[in-house]
């Protein structure tokens, strides 16, 4: 008994539409029962009958009207809550794309949003009625648009196909572009939805980072150098390119660990290698 009391003591604290039933009838129950209590003496059996009836339709109307205004309190609370996962889910895909779309069953682009980002890769030409490789002035890399055909054409979400575009000044500018399976309320297949996102900031660093490290593997193999460099937490020691020729071996990609590479020392040099070498740790 009193496990349930707390726990309906529990379900009035979450439920504020079960409270104020609770607080109407706690106010006006008493005071239905009062009033009866000091007219009945001057009240006839057919008044006493008819105040009866009035203070029942006065109890039942109130009750009505809490549990009325409760509900539409409860609904315009839901609504508040959509809205808000509405407004957050939208604020978090603008952080991961900067334009939108959506294409028929034919793969026809029928919906573009996104203004600025938009024109960049599309520039002034008509991409509705399109696809994306038909796009004027869109270029696509024949391997991955040979594999994103392959993904449309089995009806598979896909991510990341990259498209470019020259703009004025003659520069590319990249996209990336995923989408998901549009479906009908028959689960029919009736096009894609997607975003899209520019990458041409990033796609300019890696090709930065590309050519730096290209000039360095020269700059190493001219001076007959090798490059290193070791994962203390997992013991594996990486050797550049250059290791190959310096060993007279040829190119491997393995990564041996410490203790093989420890072999490679002349046995003389082994223990002031060592030694050195916690020292930088250290």
């Amino acid at each position: 008994m009193r496990r349930s009391l707390r726990r309906f003591l529990a379900h009035v604290k979450r439920d504020a539409l079960l409270r104020g039933v609770l607080l109407y009838v706690a106010i006006t129950g008493p005071l239905a029962l009062g009033l009866k209590f000091a007219l009945s003496p001057y009240l006839s059996p057919e008044g006493l009958a008819a105040l009866d009836a009035a203070l029942l339709a006065l109890l039942a109307g109130g009750f009505i009207f809490v549990l009325v205004q409760g509900s539409l309190r409860r609904g315009e609370d839901e609504i508040m809550a959509l809205r808000s996962d509405s407004e957050r889910f939208r604020s978090l895909t603008a952080l991961s794309a900067d334009w939108f779309w959506e294409t028929d069953a034919e793969h026809h682009l029928t919906w573009l949003s996104g203004g600025a980002p938009v024109m960049m890769i599309f520039g002034q030409g008509a991409a509705y009625g399109r696809r994306f490789w038909e796009a004027p002035g869109v270029e696509v890399e024949p391997e991955a648009l040979a594999r994103h055909l392959e993904q449309i054409g089995s009806q598979q979400q896909f991510f990341d196909l990259e498209i470019a575009r020259r703009d004025e000044r003659g520069a590319r500018v990249f996209h990336i572009v995923s989408g998901q399976l549009r479906r009908d309320a028959g689960g029919n297949f009736v096009g894609y939805r997607g975003v899209g996102r520019d990458v041409t900031e990033q796609r300019s660093v890696e090709r930065a980072l590309a050519a730096a490290k290209e000039r360095l593997e020269l700059a190493l193999e001219g001076g007959k150098l090798a490059t290193w460099d070791c994962d203390l937490e997992n013991e594996a020691v990486h050797l550049g390119t250059g290791w190959a020729q310096v060993l007279g071996r040829k190119p491997d990609i393995s990564e041996p660990n410490a203790d093989q590479v420890r072999e490679l020392m002349h046995p003389d040099d082994r223990a002031a290698a060592h030694d050195a070498f916690v020292a930088v740790l250290r």
